[in-house]
């Protein structure tokens, strides 16, 4: 149950129309002006709930319901851990985990994924970019979500 829907949908409603005003190659989840966040390691994004439901993503991202909610059930150790996952078809292998989140590749692309108690956010980057880097961008919005009370 989400805490604190407004909050909630404000953050979501300016990561989709920020989102949407960008190149595909770039995503720009700016939750708030004060809050600087590097994002632009992200070619493309999503935040759902931890069943899978949509909550916003950036246009050039099918990722779907059933595809989210068992990449969660995978982190959160309700399934067990296979050496991949399907997301918009391809095939994302698991190169490494940690409690919160995981990481994945499929050929020169790579996703990193990570958990609030109530949203999973998703972000794509390009495998040449260092994962480190990808990571934060998909952690600093996990942290503003989770600043909310999500």
């Amino acid at each position: 149950m989400v805490r604190n829907p407004l909050a909630l949908i404000r953050i979501l409603a300016t990561a989709a129309v920020l989102a949407l005003a960008q190149p595909a190659a770039a995503v720009d989840w700016q939750p708030f002006p004060g809050e600087p966040m590097d994002t632009s390691a992200l070619l493309k994004g999503a935040i759902t709930d931890l069943y899978g439901n949509l909550l916003a993503r950036t246009p050039n991202f099918t990722l779907s319901a059933d595809e989210a909610e068992g990449i969660a059930n995978v982190i959160l150790g309700k399934v067990p851990r296979p050496s991949a996952i399907p997301v918009e078809g391809n095939r994302y292998t698991i190169t490494g985990s940690e409690p919160k989140g995981l990481y994945a590749r499929a050929g020169n692309i790579a996703m990193v994924v990570t958990m609030t108690d109530e949203t999973v956010v998703f972000g794509v980057y390009d495998a040449s970019i260092p994962g480190a880097r990808a990571m934060q961008s998909v952690k600093d919005i996990a942290s503003v979500l989770r600043s909310l009370g999500h």
